[in-house]
């Protein structure tokens, strides 16, 4: 007779189950610090006009994955990524990933914005013309900072002063 083990994942790493959004949140809750700071982003990211949220697999580097995207914005491609930003729930450092276009960088003032912004940007990696900068926060000073990258890029992208 053979004995079966099976491995116990969490939901966002379960390619085959999509998880609810609590699902996703649920192992982070015992880092404070960084379930804090993630629900500021979310909470800051999702009271712009027109961003919208969903869940997708991003294959086994990012795994499932909190998108926001641009409702009425169609114009992706190498000028411009997609999605205006991502969240990889990974429970032991989630991850806010806020992909830029070299024209979104061009627009950004980098001598004015936060260090904690800036040096993320300069060192983003770059795949198919769009620099995928990524931040850990932990604390509401850069959650603040980070809002303040998210109003640029909003406001870029649609032209509107909030």
């Amino acid at each position: 007779m053979t004995k079966t083990s099976y491995s116990t994942r969490l939901p966002w790493q379960d390619r085959w189950t999509e998880p609810t959004l609590e699902q996703l949140l649920d192992p982070i809750k015992p880092k404070e610090a960084h379930f804090k700071a993630l629900n500021s982003v979310m909470s800051g990211i999702e009271g712009y006009e027109g961003i919208e949220r969903r869940i997708i697999w991003m294959g086994d580097g990012w795994q499932w994955c909190i998108e926001y995207l641009l409702e009425d914005h169609h114009e992706s491609g190498p000028e411009q990524p997609d999605a205006f930003g991502y969240i990889i729930p990974d429970p032991e450092q989630p991850v806010l990933c806020i992909p830029l276009s070299d024209g979104n960088i061009e627009q950004i003032p980098l001598r004015r914005v936060n260090r904690f912004i800036r040096d993320q940007i300069r060192s983003a990696k770059c795949s198919v013309e769009i620099h995928w900068c990524k931040w850990s926060p932990s604390a509401q000073t850069e959650v603040d900072h980070l809002m303040d990258l998210v109003k640029r890029k909003w406001k870029m992208l649609t032209g509107k002063k909030r």
